[in-house]
Parts: structure tokens; C-alpha cells; sequence
């Protein structure tokens, strides 16, 4: 351990955080000026408007960038990135358009040629690339800040630079939240299962040291990991415990800020963990084994026979599993609390907090 390494004090009970949040912000067609060819023009012409546009805001609140950072000129995905103030990335005018179908006949006749007439002829339609009203694109971590170091910007750039016709609850779309339920006890990967179809597992010396359930392109995927070793390997921080384990879900769900959130509890119900009791049946208690070191599905694709795979299948179902609290319990105790808290404050940041609620929602929290 190196001296200037972090100390991360004890947690006595699973501890539920937001741990990545991108959103983004419905400025209009301001923002997009690019086009399929890359004209000379149009390329200047949004380079003009981004300048002028941090330069306006830079001006009216300073404090919300961060000066020391520094940022490339643009990304996989957006022309040009700036860093604001406490760690948000913030990446305007998006390379890409957005695919939308058309249906109608007469619109490919008088905008398209020949040749894609025929591809809708032959398909019933056509897919063609608009420009996104998402101009303006915001990452960060709220676990490490909460927006309050650049709430300057967030009421400027709204103000001047989104249409103010919209209402709040449709200004922000949610293209990512990862949610993480933080265990201080030592949790076995191998024992976890889910819905999912697919997953993969990476092994280090002591067997699977992180688990994934689902893949990047799913709309949720879980991992499961020693958070207590990724925050010494990656941040030069000790937790002080003995034990630390994250289950964590990387979630795109595609839906604005306003819409319901209820439905994360029930996604983290997908999930299921077993200690993994032995039971004096030595069968049994050798492929519970071969399940702590290689992964449940592992064990249960091993046994050849079906009805016997059902039965071992149902056996390991009805193991002790009260001794840990379920992920979807801590999330549905403590989550919609913590997106209130998280909504209200970038409401009032953007100085929307008299827009009436447009989005029918049950805040009840699910027990």
C-alpha cells in the first residue's frame, strides 16, 4: 500500500448509489447542423456556433467549467467536448442522425431517387437519418458530485439554449443510470443467476472475479464484482472492511426524466443468489461445489440428464437465501428516494421548478 493511498471508511448495511448517469438534452435542431456528405459549410457553420456558444456561457457563469481538465475536440459520437465543473462531461452536436421509418409513398418519390423507391416497393419502407433534437449530450458520476459545482450552466444554457416550450419532464432523456447495491460481506459470484440468456464470467487466482449477466448491447446487464479490490487496483483506495461486493446494473433505458421509475425494483428481481447450503448428499454437495468455482449454469449445463438437471435445479432454488438482502429490496427502499433528490435538484438548477408534472407517476416505494 502505497502512502498516499485513500481510506474508505466501514459499511455496516448494503448501501444503494447512482453510479453513472448520461443524459441527454432536448436543445432542438440548433445543435445539428451537421450532414451526412460533412460539407465544408455546414461543418464551419457549427464550429461557429459551439465557440460562440461556450464563449456566451463561459462568460455568464464561470465557476461551471473546469479550466485544468483537459478535453479533446471531439468524440466517437459528438463534435465537440468541454469538461464542466466537478468531473460532468458535456459533448454537443452529435456526429450521427437518427434512423426514423417512413411509411409514405409519396415523400420517398419527391426526396429520394430510384434506387430507394425500389428498396420501399420491395420492404413497405424506408429508414432514413434525421437530424437529432438531442444536441447536447452530459456524463457523470453523482456519487462523486451532484451537479451543484456547475448548476450555473444547467440554468443559463436552458434558458438560452433549448426551447423553452418544453416542458422538464421532457427536456432530458436517460440514455444510461448504472444503479450499484454495495455488500459489506463476501458475496460468492457464482451463485448469482438471472433472467438473462447470456453472460460471461472473467476468472483471476481465486476462481470468477467478476460476473456479467446479460451483454453491452442488452438494454440492462448486471456485473457483479469485488469492489473492494477494483477500488485499491483503480482509485488507490483501501477499503477499510474486510469484504466489499458491488451488484451493479448498467441500465438504457431510452425514457425522459419525467417518465415512471418504478420498474428497477423489479428489474433487479431478475436476479437470483444462493450461499449454497451443503445437504449430506454427497451428489448434491459435489455439484454445489463445482457451482461455487465455475458458476451455477456452469454446473447445471455439466449434468447430462434433464429430469436430473430439474431436479438439482429446483433443489438449489429452495436454498437459504433470507440470510442477504435482495438487491430489488435495497432498491426499493432506498432508490426512488435518492431520484426524487437527484430530479428536484437539476429541476431547480434549470430553473423549471414551477413546470407542472406531465407524466402520470406512482411514487410509492415497492417493499
Amino acid at each position: 500500500m502505497n502512502d498516499d493511498t485513500i481510506q474508505m471508511s466501514v459499511i455496516t448495511e448494503p448501501v444503494l448509489s447512482m453510479d453513472k448517469i448520461t443524459l441527454l438534452i432536448n436543445t432542438g435542431p440548433q445543435f445539428s447542423f451537421s450532414n451526412p456528405c460533412g460539407a465544408d459549410f455546414s461543418t464551419r457553420k457549427l464550429d461557429y456556433f459551439v465557440e460562440n456558444m461556450v464563449r456566451d456561457c463561459k462568460r455568464h457563469c464561470p465557476d461551471s467549467f473546469d479550466y485544468s481538465s483537459p478535453f479533446s475536440d471531439e468524440t466517437e459520437l459528438y463534435h465537440h467536448h468541454f469538461r464542466l465543473a466537478g468531473g460532468v462531461d458535456l459533448q454537443l452536436a452529435p456526429k450521427f442522425g437518427v434512423k426514423h421509418r417512413v411509411y409514405d409513398p409519396e415523400y420517398i418519390k419527391a426526396f429520394y431517387g430510384s434506387e430507394e423507391y425500389k428498396f420501399f416497393e420491395d420492404e413497405g419502407y424506408f429508414d432514413e437519418l434525421v437530424e437529432s433534437d438531442y444536441g447536447a449530450r452530459l456524463e457523470w458520476n453523482p456519487a462523486k458530485d451532484d451537479l451543484s459545482s456547475c448548476a450555473g450552466f444547467f440554468g443559463y444554457f436552458v434558458a438560452n439554449y433549448c426551447n423553452p416550450e418544453i416542458n422538464f419532464d421532457e427536456l432530458f432523456k436517460i440514455s444510461r443510470l448504472d444503479i450499484a447495491v454495495d455488500y459489506p460481506e463476501l458475496l460468492n459470484p457464482c451463485l448469482f443467476s438471472s433472467t438473462a440468456r447470456r453472460g460471461n464470467q472473467h476468472f483471476g487466482p481465486a476462481g470468477i472475479e467478476t460476473l456479467y449477466l446479460g451483454t453491452r448491447r442488452s438494454t440492462f446487464q448486471f456485473r457483479i464484482y469485488d469492489k473492494k479490490a477494483e477500488l485499491l487496483r483503480e482509485h488507490n483506495t483501501e477499503y477499510c472492511g474486510s469484504c466489499l461486493w458491488r451488484v451493479e446494473l448498467e441500465s438504457r433505458p431510452g425514457i425522459n426524466i419525467g417518465e415512471d421509475m418504478n420498474f428497477y425494483s423489479d428489474v433487479f428481481a431478475r436476479l437470483k443468489y444462493f450461499y449454497g447450503k451443503m445437504t449430506g448428499d454427497y451428489k448434491y454437495d459435489w455439484f454445489l461445489n463445482f457451482a461455487k468455482q465455475y458458476g451455477i449454469q456452469s454446473a447445471l449445463k455439466s449434468i447430462p440428464n434433464v429430469n436430473t438437471r430439474k431436479s438439482y435445479a429446483s433443489m438449489f432454488e429452495n436454498l437459504d437465501f433470507y440470510s442477504l438482502k435482495h438487491p430489488c429490496k435495497i432498491v426499493g427502499w432506498q432508490f426512488l428516494k435518492l431520484w426524487r433528490e437527484f430530479y428536484d435538484k437539476l429541476k431547480a438548477y434549470c430553473d423549471r421548478e414551477n413546470d407542472p408534472f406531465i407524466y402520470p407517476r406512482n411514487l410509492k416505494e415497492t417493499i
